[in-house]
């Protein structure tokens, strides 16, 4: 007796159980591989920032750009980098769940002018000459939430715990670590982890009088 032609239900059956199977075992590895494309992109971004905070501290006797912690209006220190190169796109990482949202990232207050109500015994760096150790000094980030914010409050708030910046940045954004942006222009990522277990008051690489 001549078998039918085609497949029995059993074999199709199979054969969507090794396709089912297949596409569980490459969609978490395709979804890890487009997440690392974005933290690259994201890296990418703080990298252009640094080059350009560093570009207009040359052109105005050494001072950083300054955010909406100082003045009121638009993100005034992302709006003072056009013209060095930084673009609205650059201004955005691409896993920010907020897509209203103009800019990512935020600039660190401790390099910014005084500010009434500060609860931070430290004072502030307003010139890039005046930070020690700038490979060491976190200058931008990633905020955390929804809603814009151009500037972090690690001054402010005088920010000696971690738990502190994982309210106020988005720590976990690329598999667990973000980018950060230095004041002398490079920028790197940093898993979570490291910061949990050794950021402390004396450990503190947001204040430039604090410095590990």
């Amino acid at each position: 007796m001549k078998r039918p032609k085609g497949f029995s239900l059993i074999e199709l059956l199979v054969v969507l159980s090794i396709i089912a199977l297949l596409l569980g075992l490459l969609l978490p590895a395709l979804g890890a591989a487009k997440e690392s494309g974005r933290a690259v992109v994201c890296l990418s971004n703080l990298r252009t920032i640094g080059q350009a905070v560093v570009m207009y501290a040359g052109d105005n006797d050494g001072q950083f750009p300054i955010s909406t912690h100082t003045v009121h209006g638009p993100s005034v220190w992302l709006v003072s980098l056009q013209s060095y190169g930084v673009t609205s796109g650059s201004r955005k990482c691409p896993s920010d769940p907020d897509e209203d949202r103009p800019a990512s990232y935020a600039t660190n207050d401790y390099m910014e002018p005084d500010f009434t109500g500060s609860t931070s015994p430290y004072p502030v760096f307003t010139r890039w000459s005046q930070v020690p150790s700038a490979s060491l000094v976190v200058y931008s980030s990633h905020v955390r939430g929804p809603g814009f914010l151009d500037h972090l409050h690690a001054r402010l708030n005088n920010w000696t715990m971690p738990d502190q910046i994982f309210d106020a940045l988005a720590v976990n954004t690329h598999r667990g670590a973000a980018n950060y942006l230095f004041v002398d222009g490079h920028a790197k990522s940093i898993a979570w982890k490291q910061i949990a277990t050794s950021f402390s008051e004396d450990h503190n690489f947001f204040n430039p009088s604090r410095v590990p």
